[in-house]
């Protein structure tokens, strides 16, 4: 059965949801010539909003107005209008702000549920009613749910009573521009930009409470007063309303050792992955968790917690410990930091492990939730 299928796009040009977007659409058009993939973008040029180098025939493009807000009442008023106009099979949104009005079938991707169990991650009372009801809603009305970890499946069960037999679980792909960086002249041009003149620890991501990154610092200073070759770079745009994290480090006298990067382009990221000594994720909530597997891709040596879904995405290749053990973790990085044979086992365990999260696996996975939820 040929299948007419539209994907809710509108948040391509997001951080997390909009790689997610931009990587299965592309590998799903280097796979799929035969089903009909109908795109909803935002703004006044969805074409440029697409995957670069994506001229598949089967694909056809609508725009919604740049004045529709995500999370908004007015997409819930707009988008069942749009997507009755187009007329598909199934629809797929690729995040928990699906149309509650649409008539049509669909199929929902649950990343976590961050903002279901954490209200601080929420922007106000109202951001957190409108997470709760939509989560309940979108995910008793989608045919089919993607979970991104078996973790996240569990978590769907629990906190939200759904059916374990409807939600399939689907592993986010790695870009393959995630790969050991050996180009000197590129390697330098990064040590340079990013004034890396000693070894160092790497954190890439957010800086919420969950991503725990205060033990993370109060870790590293026990091993900065024994080891001055070693700086802890954290990446992630700096918001005023974690005072607590950008104080720590003063506190501890490592203002200079404790660096905050902000946001960094994904293009420097296989290089600052590739030199790190340690790349260090020990956060206490992930759905899924991207950064560990990059960085194992790249060659880093890897430390993740032994919470929620990172044991089962990375523990066959990462030193695990306990996240709210700061002891614990000081020791870890020191192990590795001072281990050369470690580094090098974690290494060659990275990048083995890496290869088994592909965007083409990610797309045919999809592609048969699709015609699942169409039969």
């Amino acid at each position: 059965m040929l299948l007419r299928i539209t994907i809710d796009a509108r948040m391509i040009g997001f951080s997390g949801i909009g790689r997610y977007i931009q990587n299965l659409i592309g590998a799903i058009s280097s796979i799929d010539s035969v089903n009909s993939y109908d795109i909803i973008t935002g703004g006044i040029n969805p074409e440029g909003s697409a995957p670069p180098g994506l001229n598949a025939k089967n694909f056809k493009y609508f725009s919604l107005s740049a004045d529709v807000p995500i999370y908004s009442f007015k997409e819930q008023a707009v988008l069942p209008s749009v997507i009755r106009s187009i007329a598909p099979d199934i629809v797929h949104y690729p995040n928990f702000n699906a149309s509650i009005l649409s008539s049509k079938p669909s199929v929902v991707t649950i990343h976590d549920l961050i903002y279901y169990l954490f209200s601080d991650s929420c922007p106000g009372l109202a951001g957190q009613l409108y997470a709760k009801f939509m989560f309940n809603a979108v995910t008793r009305k989608a045919k089919k749910i993607i979970a991104v970890s078996e973790y996240s499946k569990q978590e769907l069960v629990k906190h939200l009573g759904i059916k374990a037999d409807k939600i399939t679980v689907v592993y986010h792909g790695i870009d393959p521009v995630y790969a050991p960086v050996k180009d000197k002249k590129t390697l330098d041009e990064i040590i340079a930009r990013y004034a890396l003149n000693k070894d160092y620890v790497l954190y890439v991501g957010t800086h919420q409470p969950r991503k725990n990154l205060v033990r993370l610092i109060h870790a590293f200073s026990k091993v900065a007063f024994k080891n001055s070759s070693v700086d802890l770079l954290l990446t992630g745009k700096v918001e005023t309303r974690w005072k607590e994290l950008y104080g720590t480090a003063e506190s501890l006298g490592l203002k200079d050792r404790v660096r905050f990067l902000g946001m960094v382009p994904e293009k420097d990221l296989p290089c600052l992955y590739s030199t790190a000594k340690l790349f260090a994720f020990p956060t206490l909530y992930e759905g899924f968790g991207i950064p560990p597997i990059e960085a194992a891709a790249c060659g880093a040596p890897v430390m993740i917690s032994d919470r929620t879904s990172l044991p089962e995405v990375a523990g066959d290749y990462a030193v695990v410990v306990n996240p709210e053990d700061v002891d614990e973790m000081a020791k870890a990085i020191e192990r590795v930091l001072e281990s050369k044979d470690l580094q090098e086992e974690l290494r060659q365990k990275g990048l083995k492990s890496a290869k088994r999260f592909t965007w083409k696996e990610a797309a045919l996975k999809t592609i048969k939730v699709y015609e699942e939820a169409a039969g």
